[in-house]
């Protein structure tokens, strides 16, 4: 595991976009990135796919943007695992419920929109 830690502006998020291949078409890239023996730059759109969360991730800084609104919380949890782990959607929600086991109210939880669980933690309130 490699995790990156800077300054603001330091370039964090450009690196990891780049070793990701998420930057915009008008971004140039110099060199090679290459993981695990793998050529980055080389990967296909399907490659890209399971490659991103399975091999690599990345914990994006704006809390606002990195949920959709419109999906509970447990939701876009148990798309991710059913995505990259190949499990049933059930399988995907039993991890959503173990994921959000550090709330008060785990199903509870699991159900809320991301903009209720922000405000929750935003005012300490953990019901």
């Amino acid at each position: 595991m490699l995790c990156i830690l800077g300054e603001s502006g330091s370039g964090k998020s450009v690196t990891l976009r780049a070793l990701m291949k998420l930057l915009p078409k008008y971004a140039r890239v110099t060199g090679g990135i290459e993981v695990a023996g793998r050529d980055v730059q080389a990967m296909n759109e399907g490659q890209l796919q399971d490659f991103r969360g399975s091999d690599v991730a990345m914990i994006f800084q704006e809390p606002m943007t990195a949920l959709d609104p419109v999906f509970t919380i447990g939701q876009q949890i148990a798309e991710t695992v059913v995505r990259h782990e190949g499990s049933s959607r059930a399988a995907g929600m039993a991890r959503a419920l173990d994921c959000s086991s550090w709330c008060r109210s785990p199903r509870r939880s699991a159900g809320w929109r991301p903009i209720r669980m922000s405000s929750r933690a935003a005012s300490g309130s953990g019901r």
